[in-house]
């Protein structure tokens, strides 16, 4: 997409330019007042400084009044394209194009509104449109270049059925997650219940199926299958299992997801679990930069018989915000989290009360092949609401991980992260540490 930050600059010159070539030479209708031509003249000039925002702040005021003067409509619709008003900036210039048909600097313009809100047909009709009216080179090679995207945007959507697999090699401080303690209240602790350090090997095999309901909305059924051998902690070499069924949705700036997913997890030492979910997700995307997101999910954690006094019930609420605002800085997201765990059994000790943060940053790094760098950490502070050893326990779970992603050939991801991992607690047995870096490499089919 950095490429076409590239295209949309300039031809946002060259509109500017264009722009300001049809008021000095047509200027505003005769009977538009003075202050008209003046609010006109200042809009021209924050768009060409820089600032759509301000721009946009400045027209929409006298909208009621001027809507339908194409001079007004058409920077209005620029001022509302570049400052991430898409969905307004279609409505004012099909106002534009119905007062002047031929004018292909609008016609540009409406083109590339239709392509961020995803309407790519449209799109299409627009830079067709000027290319059938013999435009400039430089527009020609940009008008081609959208073309060329839609159309690899088109060709994916309609690719229904992806593989993936991933073989990841690593060394993990804790593989068995288990407490630094040795010892506690005098009792020396089995060796498989302290933590241990382990080489391991993975593989990972996934396959999804996309159905394409309409341009807004879609299906999508998925399996995973991931095996984790450790050198050093065989007892905790699992098998993995996920199926997942999701329900997407988008409507103007607002986008929804519904997901069902079970998963089971079969550990050496005899033990396994299963977990269903229900997740929801509503993304609103605000105005470039920022987007909202809100989710829910409700799960049930089903153990074997030997751990069944560890079945819960998960319910979680959060949210969040997402500043994007690249090429510039790296984008950032903040992630706010509550929720609760009720045991099954009565005299279960895995109750809980959650709340936690999260911040994701990630940012596209300029070397001679594609490559992304990302970071991210959090912290989640959890009450436990049965007493334990005479008290109430309390944990807080610190984390922190970093990623380097390159991508040589397409379809192809070579990855190197790093996370760590501890948990304090006010009762020592559970306090532990973890660090965990691995190498993986993924393949799309």
């Amino acid at each position: 997409m950095e490429h076409f930050c590239t295209i949309a600059k300039e031809i946002k010159h060259l509109l500017q330019l264009y722009i300001a070539v049809l008021v000095l030479c047509f200027g505003v209708p005769a009977q538009a007042k003075t202050s008209n031509e003046d609010l006109l003249t200042e809009a021209l000039t924050l768009l060409n400084s820089g600032n759509p925002e301000r721009a946009f702040q400045l027209l929409e005021t006298q909208e009621d009044a001027m809507a339908g003067w194409w001079e007004y409509d058409y920077l209005l619709g620029i001022a509302a394209l570049d400052s991430g008003r898409e969905n307004l900036a279609v409505f004012a210039l099909q106002r534009t194009i119905a007062m002047h048909p031929d004018m292909l600097g609008a016609h540009i313009d409406l083109g590339r509104a239709y392509y961020e809100i995803k309407e790519y047909d449209d799109a299409k009709k627009q830079f067709n449109m000027v290319l059938n009216h013999n435009p400039s080179h430089q527009i020609k090679n940009m008008m081609h270049q959208y073309l060329d995207s839609i159309q690899s945007i088109q060709r994916s959507k309609n690719k229904s059925l992806f593989f993936n697999i991933a073989g990841i090699v690593g060394y993990d401080s804790n593989a068995n997650s288990a407490t630094d303690q040795s010892q506690f209240n005098g009792f020396s602790l089995p060796r498989q219940n302290v933590k241990t350090a382990s080489s391991y090997m993975s593989a990972n095999l996934s396959v999804l199926k996309k159905r394409l309901l309409n341009q807004q909305s879609h299906l999508a059924f998925a399996a995973h299958i991931k095996r984790r051998n450790n050198e050093n902690a065989s007892q905790v070499n699992h098998t993995t299992l996920t199926a997942q069924a999701a329900w997407s949705y988008r409507w103007l700036r607002f986008r929804q997801n519904t997901a069902l997913s079970w998963t089971k997890t079969s550990i050496s030492n005899d033990l396994s679990n299963d977990i269903a979910s229900l997740v929801y997700r509503l993304d609103y995307r605000a105005s470039k930069p920022i987007a909202w997101h809100a989710i829910s999910s409700v799960s049930k954690f089903n153990y074997n018989a030997s751990l069944a006094t560890r079945n819960i019930i998960q319910g979680l609420i959060g949210g969040g915000v997402t500043l994007d605002i690249k090429p510039y800085l790296p984008s950032l997201t903040i992630n706010l989290i509550a929720g609760k765990e009720i045991p099954e059994e009565k005299n279960s000790v895995y109750g809980r009360s959650l709340a936690g943060i999260r911040l994701i940053s990630y940012q596209s790094l300029k070397l001679s092949i594609p490559a992304k760098i990302g970071i991210s950490g959090g912290l989640v502070d959890a009450n436990y609401a049965d007493k334990f050893f005479t008290i109430n326990r309390h944990d807080q779970l610190i984390d922190a991980s970093i990623q380097l992603s390159l991508y040589p050939w397409k379809s192809w991801e070579f990855a190197l992260q790093t996370i760590y991992l501890k948990n304090q607690s006010n009762v020592s047995l559970y306090d532990y540490t973890r660090l965990n870096t691995f190498t993986r490499i993924t393949k799309t089919f």
